[in-house]
């Protein structure tokens, strides 16, 4: 298969991915994608056709023998942008980028301080509405729920960002209010990135640099 390239039948498999992360707000465990596949496209055997999915797409697992059950079926940047909806959350994830090298080049010199990105600030940047305005005990709008989830999804989208990142925090009852710390010498290269293609250019460069794990289901 030319790992540069994803055929109509596989795109389906990738869309299936993202679409069960956009309702989860996580990336979806090997056996939610085996369901789905099962049910839903009629294919008995997601490992198989997973593993065949290029790895500019999908990552692979590391395990040799394939996905287990509760694994994450994560995609690639390149794989969200290949499905519907997917440029959409690329275009707020570069925007992310964006507003954290601002924050970054405006933060102190000082080595000691911890340069801190949360979403709270960011949605803020963005005139999203992350709470009902009459306080939390008033039913949150659909604006809200949608900012909330856009949050969300972010934050996972974001751990697909080489280097940008020395740790990050979220609380479980409110996953849209998450932290995430910069890596001041990693946000460098970003520096140089304002658009979706240069940030999928980048990272496809650094996902080439990076061993792959073993694979021994691959077809020949």
């Amino acid at each position: 298969m030319d790992d540069d390239a994803v055929g109509a039948e596989d795109q389906v498999l990738v869309q299936t991915v993202y679409e069960l992360l956009r309702q989860r707000g996580a990336w979806p465990t090997f056996t939610a994608v085996d369901l789905r596949a099962d049910r839903e496209l009629g294919i008995e055997d997601a490992q198989t056709a997973l593993v065949a999915l290029s790895p500019r797409y999908v990552n692979r697992p590391w395990q040799g023998h394939g996905y287990s059950d509760n694994d994450e079926v994560r995609l690639t940047l390149r794989g969200v942008a290949s499905c519907q909806g997917g440029t959409d959350d690329l275009a707020r994830l570069s925007d992310l980028v964006e507003w954290t090298v601002t924050l970054e080049q405006r933060a102190t010199s000082d080595s000691e301080v911890q340069l801190t990105a949360s979403s709270a600030d960011f949605a803020a940047q963005l005139g999203l509405p992350l709470s009902p305005s009459g306080g939390d005990d008033e039913q949150p709008t659909s604006e809200v729920v949608e900012a909330r989830d856009l949050m969300g999804r972010l934050f996972v989208l974001a751990d697909l960002l080489p280097h940008l990142w020395a740790g990050s925090s979220k609380p479980r009852e409110e996953p849209w209010l998450w932290q995430r710390l910069v890596d001041r010498r990693g946000v460098r290269p970003y520096r140089k990135i304002s658009s979706v293609d240069q940030l999928l250019a980048y990272a496809d460069e650094e996902g080439r640099e990076r061993p792959n794990p073993p694979n021994v289901l691959r077809s020949q």
